[in-house]
């Protein structure tokens, strides 16, 4: 056996490969599944939040909205 061999089969960078990909499609259905979720709103009410609390918050006109 060689440097970096587990087994006569089987070595360090073969399963380091092995676990780069069940990590990597492990993000991606991860990934797919946040982006499915229900969150923010894409389209606001034209509410704009500028200070701290509810009491501050302004309308925003529909033209500043689409331009």
């Amino acid at each position: 056996m060689g440097t970096g061999a587990i087994t006569e089969y089987v070595d360090v960078a073969q399963i380091a490969l092995y676990a780069f990909w069940i990590l990597f499609f492990i993000l991606v259905g991860y990934l797919h599944r946040e982006g499915k979720r229900e969150g923010w709103p894409s389209m606001s009410s034209g509410e704009l939040r500028t200070g701290v609390g509810h009491a501050s918050t302004q309308n925003v006109s529909s033209r500043a909205r689409s331009g």
